[in-house]
């Protein structure tokens, strides 16, 4: 199963660099040659924002931790972009009439 999430701008994946899914319980080597095993993650929340990733550290006897996906050479791939939202004059009726003649 592959892992998304949500976040500001839409439903995110959990990929590798190269653009490959990557599903809970994927090994990953750190940037420091160490091995963990995924867990699941977190998409951007803002648009400055990387996301983390939840990984149990195989070569450390265990224990999670949540680090920026870099840290394994993985990304946030936006796969579903959010809706844009709506913005209504508050005093517009629902159905996009004027508010004049909300009294009828």
């Amino acid at each position: 199963m592959t892992i998304q999430s949500e976040g500001y701008a839409g439903t995110y994946e959990l990929t590798d660099l190269d653009g490959g899914p990557v599903v809970i319980g994927d090994e990953v080597i750190s940037f420091r040659n160490e091995t963990a095993r995924v867990r699941g993650g977190i998409a951007p929340a803002h648009e400055g924002s990387t996301g983390r990733i939840e990984v149990e550290w195989i070569d450390r006897n265990g224990g999670n931790a949540l680090y920026f996906p870099s840290v394994f050479g993985l990304k946030w791939k936006l796969t579903a972009p959010a809706e844009p939202y709506q913005i209504f004059d508050s005093m517009d009726r629902p159905d996009g009439r004027p508010a004049a003649d909300w009294h009828e």
